[in-house]
């Protein structure tokens, strides 16, 4: 029997019951045991994933903070080499159970980081174009993207916290499309604030770096992005017209009607994007850069040309002081909003459908 189908064999059935098992305790409980050690191998391995199928991904993390040090954050964790080396074994075991796509990474994409940090087949062993090993950042970003671009009903999976990391938030930019982005917005607790607050980090971290405004304290970028009172607005698109107009072979009056004409017709769309010029040219080179970390993907900025995005409350990403970023003091509201708390009825029954599919598999995932 072939080495994997042997470990298939072997690993499956174990972790399938240590999920089931696991079910008896909470989260919080179950992920204390991974990371003192109390529970390790295929128990570690069901554990995690029962944690995660639940909707508790943010357990693993502040499991790992308890263990390894309450001051560290997220990121921060995905760099320490404890945590790294006790996750790591549990996605190694996912990997030779069939679980690790759809049991792990594509319900909290951060842990394709160190899927691809340990070398795990489809996550450590990403080519580029030329056929070349990835390594460092390039090797990280492309199996968040992977993770990212798996994902469907996953996302119900996903807590708001996976929307800090910056590799996911790039990620999601590019491959999500409109009904992806739309789906954040009904099944992820806070989705809608969470994302909009990391693509206003991400993006206001980029602009920080451009050479137009690298000298720029954050108060003078924030003067020079901010958005235009309804009376600038409508003062720069008269403006506009008034030029455009100068150019045809009109009489005074004519023109002069014709202006009101032009005003009235373009102002409304004019006033739902108060953004100023320099704004929108910033957030122009934001997505062109997106769109190449994604390798010519570019599904937010084609969603935002939807109707319907824009009237949910998607929008482009706005310039943030660094207190306010990435779920920073202040940054998101304390009520989720407009997102659905928790699961409904229908995704418990995903959850017995979702262990039928991935049996069916096998360790290919």
């Amino acid at each position: 029997m072939p080495e994997a189908l042997r470990k298939y064999g072997q690993y499956r059935p174990a972790v399938l019951a240590a999920a089931k098992e696991a079910e008896s305790y909470d989260s919080i409980t179950n992920m204390d045991r991974v990371f003192t050690e109390e529970a390790k191998e295929e128990e570690a391995a069901g554990i995690t994933y029962s944690t995660l199928d639940r909707v508790d991904s943010q357990d693993v993390f502040d499991a790992g903070r308890r263990a390894f040090g309450k001051d560290l954050t997220d990121d921060k964790l995905l760099e320490n080499e404890k945590f790294n080396k006790i996750v790591g074994r549990v996605l190694q075991i996912a990997r030779q159970s069939g679980f690790l796509g759809g049991g792990f990474t594509r319900k909290d994409p951060r842990l394709a980081i160190i899927a691809a940090k340990k070398g795990l087949k489809g996550y450590g062993d990403i080519k580029d174009a030329a056929g070349n090993l990835l390594q460092g950042e390039d090797l990280i970003r492309a199996a968040v993207r992977k993770a990212v671009g798996e994902a469907r009903q996953h996302i119900a999976k996903w807590e708001p916290e996976t929307h800090k990391n910056k590799y996911v938030m790039e990620a999601m930019q590019g491959q999500f499309d409109r009904d992806r982005w739309l789906q954040v917005n009904r099944v992820v607790k806070r989705g809608q604030d969470s994302a909009l607050n990391g693509i206003d980090s991400s993006f206001s971290e980029f602009i920080e770096k451009d050479p137009e405004f690298k000298d720029l304290s954050q108060e003078a970028i924030q003067e020079k992005l901010r958005d235009l009172a309804p009376k600038d607005i409508e003062a720069n698109l008269k403006l506009k017209i008034e030029t455009e107009l100068k150019k045809e072979d009109l009489k005074p009056k004519e023109r002069e009607k014709e202006l009101r004409i032009r005003l009235d017709k373009k102002l409304p769309e004019a006033l739902q994007d108060p953004r100023s010029d320099e704004s929108k040219a910033a957030w122009k080179k934001y997505s062109e850069n997106i769109k190449k970390l994604n390798l010519g993907l570019e599904g937010y900025t084609k969603a935002l040309k939807d109707k319907r995005m824009r009237e949910t409350g998607w929008r482009a990403g706005a310039y943030v002081p660094i207190t306010e970023r990435w779920q920073g003091k202040g940054a998101l509201a304390l009520t989720p909003g407009k997102a659905v708390m928790g699961l409904s009825p229908p995704e418990k029954e995903e959850k017995k459908e979702g262990f039928i599919k991935e049996e069916s598999r096998g360790p290919t995932d």
